[in-house]
């Protein structure tokens, strides 16, 4: 009994005596005062050091001004990890080179790739497809650029299901879909992150990367010194070199190693650039040491075009510079080779490239020659060149003689077999085969010399025609199809020409040409719409408006038999960028329209339907996509189009005054006004014009008065000019400097002195004689030479007078063109307003009149 109270009062004070000790302790029971709590000081705390920037200035390798500008394509079509605005810097770099960076949000990926120099991905959590692949593939082959961003903070999300009541969510590190197209280039993103814990910046996963570590590459040369934040580290196999290697105290957390570790890479022969961090591009870090020179390094590899080699299907993105379209053997060109160009031109400015009509090619510039076979003599050195050789045996004359009288056959004579005719050849010999010219086209890519030439060649006109046609439909983005029956090797195609039982023409003669295989004549609108490759929806009356959805790659046809009437056919959609056409009961094209850029409307003034006429209206979407659209047809308030009596002034007023601000539209059209049916549209009153909105008038007044343009050339206004000139339009342009010449010198003007030899000008005029202005007023000064003034379709018939500052520069210039488009142009350097009111009137007649003869 005694053991066990002596072990349980032992099992007490073991109880007690850590509780008393605690207590004494805490209430300082005869011990010492316990230690005040440490007090925090922000002041004894060290400051991390803010990193120092380079003194940053953005030299691109090529001066902007001699670039003609492209585009980067950035993948949005990935659940790409990332925010626009994070790569604001690099995108700033790309504008700053001329260069504008679209979005690849889905769709085929190689026709996206076509017109572009470069393809930015970045930290994608979708898989890329094996033609996505082969597409990024064949587009590094042929020079395009590819920069590859990865970072290992940026993962996809998984919930795994497994638990049987509930799930978990967990971060998918080791799938890294940007290795499926890094390893086509020997290269591998690693699921790791690095760190330093010896020298970083701020952080230890902050990495900083010094020129000891830098490659021999001129993206890192000269550099000192960079810093990438939250990396992740590349493995290089065969082709792969690496840009940027971290030093030795900089560890994987996949390894736990350190040493050796590459941050940024290129492979695929240098077009492929690598990079384990997309931070360092945001803003603040991509000020930080000398990072901002390394993106703007990064933006010249990805504008660098030396290497890039288009194919041929990449028409026309190839063309870097304007380009002229000049017909082999100087052919008779007439109205029948109108539509093809027009709408070949129209299909190019829509992506931006520039086609002009010429005589022949320019030095330097980008060239299309169209032309026929036995007209082919100016290209085939360039043929040559690709082992294309054209025969023609015997010969084709142009002028062929006289069928020779038959002579009487000798029954009793033995047959020679040398009389016998020799079957005719006519073959395209190349590395593709021995080819019959019948019925086959040639289109060859020229890259040979700094500009680039496409020569596209055929048996006839018919089938230029529609080999002119296979270049329209090429130009969309989405094209590929107009290629799909062509035999393709390399930069040579041969395609059929869909003429049956073509003949080999000895000239081209467009005078006439009219596609001899052309539609049938339809009976009825569903006959029509099938011809034309259209779906019939059916009869549209006057005033009335339809509503139709269009589906993928479809195109719809409405029939309209209301006449006699002149109409006008207008077409509006939200979300389409419609082409609208309109087809005679022939199902010949009488006009087309396919003016804005992008959703918006499009509309045909003036269509004259005869008594017992059907018109067929076509509409369809540029990029063949889905849509609603409305047709509307409304009576026409240009009845008497294509008489010369529709004018329309242009009070372009929107610039900077030299004077007190003003146009003299209301002047002109006092004068105009009993004879003409005049339009007057104020910049200013009326806002911008839209295209199409001119075309229904045969003469356009472009009034600036004393008001210059100053920020651009090619405003709004000036673009819709532009297009309507490029459709055959007649520009009279009056003003002090005006918006045509854009900033030009200018010069006192006084007086004026008439000159030339053109009857209809100097009507009521004598040559030298001096004409004394209202007013002295500063005037563009244009700078003519010799040589333009011996050009027999240019005339100056007035010039600055003796008081005048720059005496005898032209001020007065008509000029009619002698290209196809017989375009009439005329340029009066002053305000109209400032002339004497007797010779207001002389002048603005003659001027009216000349117009008349060759407008």
């Amino acid at each position: 009994m005694r053991k066990a109270l002596i072990l349980l009062i032992v099992f007490i004070l073991l109880l007690i005596v850590p509780f008393a000790a605690r207590y004494m302790q805490y209430y300082t029971v005869g011990g010492s005062q316990a230690q005040p709590p440490p007090i925090f000081d922000p002041a004894k705390i060290a400051l991390i050091a803010t990193p120092p920037a380079s003194e940053f200035k953005d030299e691109p390798i090529m001066d902007p001004a001699n670039l003609s500008g492209g585009l980067v394509l950035l993948d949005q079509a990935h659940d790409n990890q990332f925010r626009l605005e994070e790569i604001n810097f690099l995108d700033g770099r790309l504008a700053a080179r001329n260069f504008e960076m679209s979005q690849f949000t889905d769709g085929d990926l190689a026709a996206a790739l076509r017109p572009v120099n470069a393809f930015i991905v970045i930290t994608p959590i979708v898989d890329f497809t094996a033609d996505e692949i082969r597409a990024v593939s064949d587009f590094v082959e042929r020079g395009g650029r590819l920069l590859l961003i990865g970072d290992p903070t940026r993962f996809g999300v998984t919930f795994n299901e497994d638990e049987f009541f509930g799930f978990t969510v967990e971060i998918d590190k080791n799938q890294i879909p940007l290795n499926r197209l890094a390893n086509e280039f020997g290269l591998v993103f690693n699921g790791d992150y690095l760190y330093n814990t010896i020298e970083n910046e701020g952080n230890f996963r902050n990495i900083i990367l010094k020129s000891d570590g830098f490659g021999d590459d001129t993206l890192v040369e000269g550099l000192d010194q960079l810093a990438l934040y939250s990396s992740q580290s590349l493995e290089l196999s065969a082709g792969g070199t690496a840009v940027l290697t971290a030093d030795d105290n900089t560890w994987s957390s996949a390894t736990d190693r350190p040493g050796g570790l590459v941050l940024a890479a290129t492979g695929g022969n240098s077009r492929v650039l690598a990079l384990g961090d997309i931070h360092f591009l945001t803003n603040p870090y991509h000020t930080v040491y000398d990072n901002s020179e390394f993106i703007t390094r990064i933006a010249d590899f990805l504008t660098d075009a030396e290497n890039r080699t288009p194919t041929l299907v990449d028409f026309p993105y190839f063309f870097d510079s304007p380009t002229n379209l000049v017909f082999t053997g100087s052919p008779e060109i007439g109205a029948g080779a109108f539509n093809e160009i027009i709408d070949l031109q129209s299909a190019m400015r829509q992506v931006g490239k520039t086609l002009n009509l010429a005589d022949a090619p320019q030095k330097g510039a980008d060239t299309v020659y169209v032309g026929l076979y036995n007209q082919a003599e100016e290209v085939a050195d360039i043929l040559a060149a690709h082992g294309i050789t054209l025969v023609i045996e015997p010969p084709l004359e142009a002028d062929p003689t006289p069928t020779p009288e038959p002579t009487a056959v000798n029954e009793n004579e033995e047959p020679n077999p040398e009389d016998n005719t020799e079957e005719a050849t006519q073959l395209i010999l190349s590395d593709l085969g021995n080819v019959f010219m019948s019925g086959s086209a040639l289109i060859l890519l020229d890259q040979q010399d700094e500009s680039r030439t496409l020569i596209v060649l055929a048996a006839s006109g018919a089938g230029l025609k529609n080999s002119m046609q296979r270049l329209i439909d090429l130009v969309p983005v989405n094209a590929e199809s107009a290629t799909a029956d062509c035999l393709l090797q390399g930069d040579l195609a041969i395609c059929p020409t869909n003429i049956n039982d073509e003949v080999v023409e000895a000239e081209l003669d467009t005078r006439n040409l009219t596609v001899e295989d052309e539609v049938i004549p339809s009976t009825t609108g569903s006959d029509a719409a099938e011809e034309l490759d259209a779906v019939y929806q059916g009869s549209i009356s006057l005033d009335e408006s339809v509503t139709g959805i269009l589906e993928a790659a479809e195109r719809h046809a409405w029939t309209f038999d209301a006449g006699p009437v002149v109409i006008d056919i207008q077409a509006e959609s939200e979300a389409l960028d419609l082409v609208l056409e309109v087809y005679d009961s022939n199902n010949i094209l009488l006009d087309s329209s396919d003016n804005a850029i992008g959703a918006g409307g499009e509309t045909i003034f003036g269509v004259d339907v005869p008594e017992s006429e059907t018109v067929t209206i076509v509409i369809y979407d540029y990029l063949d996509e889905t849509g609603t659209y409305t047709l509307t047809v409304t009576t026409s308030e240009f009845s008497d189009i294509g008489s010369g009596n529709n004018i329309f002034i242009f009070a372009d007023d929107d610039g900077e005054p030299l004077t007190s601000g003003f146009t003299n539209a209301l002047e002109i059209t006092d004068i105009l006004a009993p004879d003409y049916a005049v339009t007057v549209w104020s910049a200013q009153a009326d806002g911008p014009l839209e295209f199409g909105q001119l075309d229904p008038y045969d003469l356009v007044i472009w009034d600036s008065g004393d008001y210059q343009m100053t920020d651009t050339l090619l405003d709004e206004d000036t673009l819709v000019i532009f297009d309507y000139l490029d459709n055959n339009g007649n520009l009279m342009a009056i003003g002090a400097a005006p918006t045509l010449l854009g900033t030009t010198e200018l010069a006192l003007t006084s007086d004026l002195e008439v000159s030339g030899e053109d009857a209809v000008l100097l009507d009521g005029l004598t040559v030298g004689e001096v004409i004394p202005l209202v007013e002295s007023i500063e005037t563009a000064v244009f700078d003519f030479t010799p040589a333009d003034t011996a050009d027999e379709n240019v005339t100056v018939f007035l010039t600055r007078g003796p008081e005048s500052a720059a005496s005898g520069q032209p001020i007065g210039i008509a000029s009619a063109e002698n290209s196809l488009s017989g375009q009439a142009t005329q340029l009066l350097l002053i305000p109209f307003g400032i002339l004497p009111a007797d010779y207001q009137n002389i002048l603005l007649s003659n001027m009216m009149a000349w117009f008349a003869e060759n407008g």
